[in-house]
């Protein structure tokens, strides 16, 4: 027998703490054939950080691309002084691989090639060259991929050096996993703290019931999912509808989250897109925003398909406020100086070149941009919007979310009065502290809320005359007041000769 003694134990939930913050748990969805190697069909990864994708052999180092190879064949070497200049031209890509001029050592085809690709190999394009008997085989870097597949270079030759025809360049293979890993980078990025849960699916038939599967498997954690389809298939309603109802069968068990859509926009201008108020996705936003200047439109030039900035949008979702606009100038710069330092629309249609009455006419069409302001250095989100008409409650990304929160919250604190006993009055009345206990249990979640700026104000009502022993159930209203934003701010400035 043990020795007598007082023992006291610390008690734990006393002081009705809320639990770890979940807003930040995030979903992607990748429908796409080519799968990284090590990942199969259907798996299911968490990732809490760039590196994570990457162990998961979701690379950004192109391991799975192969350089293109060309070769370039020196017949004569013309004479002292003669300019040659070979460059590698494709749409908006040019690159210069070598300038050099003919010296008294260049005697021959031979040793002009060997001169010509130490030239090249000195060079900051990247690309290295070999020369064995005046032909020089060059080799392109890996990022590259497919992209100058087929073709030849470019020369501009001073003087009367001359080459024979190319052997025009082959080999290149893109690394398909490259446009996922920046998408990844792109979300922690935006938010280094965030989690993200990874689907992947070589379905093309887009029901999106992988997306429902993702949540399931998370037991209904994530509060927002990315979904990108194959580049190549352009989107259509019946997309917007399907994630909106996958969102709909979701909710009615309890899990809901935001789907955010990354479709191809190949095709899509400003003129073309569908206008999404009449579609009816109310928990849909439809990313068209891109990057043009840094590796997001890098990746989609060469790749040749259109890369939406799902990543960053994702990610800035994730680091908000339930009940903030991902609008917030003062919140949510979303360039770093390069990656979306300068940005489009769809497939690489600069905003720049867009008047603010078409910009007007896509953000009435209810798209997701990014635009600029003069005298602020950034890139900003044009709004929140989801697929719906913009009169409804749950047109915004962040009403959503907040009303979500608030379901989730006070569904957790009544569950436990869930066939619970129910006393009334003699007159069929419900008894005061019976209402009072199941307010309060409504207000607690309610008042963090309040408290933690996601929500302005609250009413919790019970109708005391309800007759619960005929009908038992007892109906709760709640009225929540949301958060605002200031999407327009009018300031009227003028002279005056006196104060």
């Amino acid at each position: 027998m043990a020795l007598a003694n007082v023992t006291v134990t610390k008690a734990q939930g006393g002081l009705g703490f809320p639990s770890t913050n979940q807003d930040m748990i995030s979903g992607l969805v990748i429908y796409d054939a080519a799968l990284p190697s090590g990942i199969a069909n259907g798996d299911v990864r968490t990732f809490y950080s760039v590196a994570d994708a990457e162990a998961a052999n979701i690379k950004g180092n192109y391991s799975g691309a192969t350089s293109g190879t060309g070769v370039i064949t020196s017949t004569a070497v013309g004479s002292v002084g003669d300019r040659v200049v070979v460059a590698l031209v494709n749409g908006t890509i040019s690159i210069t691989i070598c300038d050099y001029f003919v010296t008294s050592a260049d005697t021959t085809p031979t040793l002009l090639a060997a001169s010509l690709a130490g030239v090249i190999n000195q060079g900051k394009s990247g690309i290295t060259a070999t020369s064995v008997a005046g032909a020089i085989t060059f080799v392109i870097p890996k990022k590259y991929g497919a992209f100058f597949n087929t073709l030849s270079t470019t020369k501009i030759i001073t003087g009367t050096a001359t080459f024979a025809a190319d052997t025009a360049i082959s080999g290149g293979v893109t690394d398909n996993n490259k446009q996922y890993h920046y998408q990844i980078s792109e979300f922690f990025r935006m938010n280094p703290n965030g989690t993200l849960w990874l689907k992947w699916s070589t379905s093309t038939a887009y029901t999106f019931t992988e997306v429902s599967d993702l949540q399931n498997t998370a037991v209904g954690v994530i509060r927002q999912c990315g979904v990108i389809t194959d580049r190549g298939t352009v989107y259509t309603a019946s997309h917007v509808t399907a994630l909106q109802s996958i969102y709909n069968s979701l909710k009615a068990i309890d899990m809901p989250m935001e789907m955010i859509f990354a479709p191809e926009w190949s095709t899509a201008t400003v003129a073309t897109v569908t206008d999404l108020s009449t579609f009816g996705g109310s928990d849909v936003m439809m990313v068209a925003l891109c990057d043009i200047g840094g590796l997001g439109g890098f990746t989609a030039t060469v790749t040749a398909k259109s890369i939406p900035a799902l990543g960053a949008t994702l990610g800035t979702i994730s680091l908000a406020n339930v009940a903030s606009s991902i609008a917030d100038v003062g919140q949510f710069n979303v360039s770093n100086g390069i990656e979306l330092e300068s940005v489009g629309i769809f497939n690489l249609i600069n905003i720049n070149t867009l008047s603010v009455s078409a910009l007007t006419t896509l953000e009435n069409k209810r798209y997701t941009f990014l635009r600029k302001f003069i005298g602020r250095t950034g890139s900003y989100f044009n709004d929140d919007n989801t697929a719906v008409d913009p009169t409804t409650d749950y047109s915004k990304i962040r009403l959503n979310r907040t009303i979500d929160k608030a379901v989730r919250n006070v569904k957790a604190v009544m569950l436990p009065f869930l066939n619970s006993k129910v006393f009334v009055n003699s007159n069929g009345t419900l008894k005061s502290d019976l209402i009072d206990s199941y307010k309060a249990s409504c207000e607690n979640p309610l008042n963090r809320m309040q408290s933690n700026k996601e929500i302005s104000d609250y009413q919790v009502s019970i109708d005391p005359n309800q007759n619960v022993i005929s009908t038992s159930t007892i109906n709760i209203v709640i009225r929540i007041i949301p958060v605002g934003a200031a999407k327009f701010i009018n300031v009227t400035i003028g002279f005056t000769t006196k104060l």
